[in-house]
């Protein structure tokens, strides 16, 4: 905010104190839309009252790209930036870190004739605020992706969640109403499947995945971490120093992803060294057989949002590395199914 103050050129001096009155200071403040007026006045002990210069501070905003400033040091809509619709503009959304964000342009609703001051979800308490992105101002909605959140819809199909909401658009109401009240649909979808890897050597280290949804806004994170110690409280790192025979703990975890409503369940684990050859370690959530037999423990699976193994470490014949991947899905409620596993 910048300040500019301007003086009067007029002193005035009247006779109004005796000789015998002690010094006072009067000061009356009158604020108005960017102006802060000072009148002061000091009666000294003398015949005489002077009145000090009237002063008066203007404040200048700082507009943002698609505004300008006007003559009383508003910040208005600039009308040679937009076009006025019938419609509101197309919203932005992004559904990354667990939350649904919607994004319109302030100036192109105010523009078109929409209140910008009265956007809200299902949930009329989830409003909008002005946020300067790109020295742009657009009015955000933010949301959870939970059930519980703004009025969020859960819909799961064979592929999909998906969150769903209506961002609800009102019209400025004026003595000739021109313009429609809108109902605008806004979700967010995420595939129920995807496969996530854990590089590893020696040195087993983290790795990272996500579940991208259509148009590539929606993520879940998907973590696979190796642990060294069962509380899985240590993770693995670069400079830990593993063998064969030692134990391991791995957790295949999405911890965005609403516990209340959803389950992981890690369908395969399997392992590559140098080449493509795949060395199944779980299989059908089940621990392998063959070569690979009582390699992997399954301590939780498909009853939260992560499942939890221990791992015997192991080298696979003329390769100095190994690579782990794990294959999950998500369902609602939890994911525990009777399977017959071989004993």
């Amino acid at each position: 905010m910048k300040y500019e103050s301007t003086l009067t050129n007029d002193f005035q001096f009247n006779q109004c104190c005796s000789l015998d009155k002690i010094t006072s200071v009067y000061v009356v403040c009158v604020s108005t839309t960017n102006i802060i007026s000072k009148y002061c006045s000091m009666c000294i002990k003398s015949e005489f009252t002077i009145f000090l210069p009237f002063v008066v501070l203007r404040t200048s905003a700082v507009c943002a790209s698609d505004e300008v400033l006007n003559v009383n040091g508003v910040c208005n809509c600039n009308p040679a930036k937009y076009t006025s619709s019938v419609t509101p503009p197309i919203p932005v959304i992004d559904c990354s870190g667990g939350k649904l964000k919607v994004s319109l342009k302030k100036c192109q609703l105010e523009i078109s004739l929409f209140n910008s001051s009265s956007l809200h979800l299902n949930d009329n308490t989830c409003v909008g605020t002005v946020v300067n992105e790109n020295n742009i101002n657009n009015i955000v909605l933010t949301s959870t992706l939970s059930t519980a959140a703004c009025g969020n819809i859960l819909t799961v199909n064979t592929s999909h969640i998906t969150y769903s909401n209506t961002l609800v658009i009102k019209a400025k109401r004026r003595t000739i109403i021109t313009r429609n009240d809108f109902n605008v649909k806004v979700s967010c979808s995420y595939p129920v499947s995807a496969t996530v890897k854990l590089n590893t050597t020696l040195n087993p280290v983290v790795g990272l995945s996500a579940i991208a949804g259509p148009g590539g806004n929606a993520e879940y994170i998907v973590l696979m971490e190796a642990f060294i110690n069962e509380g899985f409280i240590e993770v693995l790192t670069v400079d830990t120093i593993v063998a064969v025979e030692d134990t391991i703990y791995i957790s295949v975890n999405v911890p965005e992803l609403e516990g209340s409503s959803f389950a992981v369940s890690v369908n395969r684990i399997y392992a590559t060294g140098v080449s493509a050859v795949q060395y199944d370690l779980l299989s059908d959530g089940c621990p392998a057989g063959g070569e690979a037999e009582g390699l992997l423990i399954v301590r939780q699976n498909g009853n939260s949002t992560e499942s939890r193994f221990a791992l015997t470490v192991f080298q696979i014949a003329g390769s100095p590395m190994v690579n782990l991947f794990a294959e999950l899905s998500i369902c609602t409620g939890t994911c525990v199914k009777v399977r017959f596993c071989k004993l």
